[in-house]
């Protein structure tokens, strides 16, 4: 819970979060319903073991509710209009996106075009 607070007061002032860009490190933004089905089943397919990955060392994770995404990230573009949504961050920038989930080997698949493993 921490790391959202500090991950949103980060974005909402601007600043970039420097470890991120020194060490070439991103951060997944994973924009999550509790009423989401499809968050759910990633939750259970993936949520659970994202953090022994290796992407998750290249791509730390922060959840954030949609709601209070909808209400403090109003300048992110394209919007965020359903959950699940994956946001690849590189400092301040979106480096790649992945709206939905199928299953694990989908979500993993299209996350590898983005972050070299």
């Amino acid at each position: 819970m921490v790391k959202i607070i500090l991950f949103a007061v980060l974005l909402l002032i601007g600043s970039p979060i420097n470890a991120s860009e020194e060490n070439g490190l991103f951060r997944l933004i994973y924009v999550f319903s509790n009423q989401c089905v499809f968050c759910k089943a990633w939750e259970r397919d993936v949520g659970r073991l994202y953090g022994d990955t290796e992407y998750a060392k290249k791509a730390p994770l922060f959840k954030i509710d949609i709601s209070f995404f909808s209400k403090h990230f109003i300048d992110v573009t394209p919007k965020v209009s359903g959950t699940p949504t994956f946001i690849l961050m590189s400092g301040n920038h979106e480096v790649g996106r992945i709206v939905g989930y199928q299953n694990r080997d989908m979500f993993f698949w299209a996350l590898s075009e983005y972050i070299p493993h």
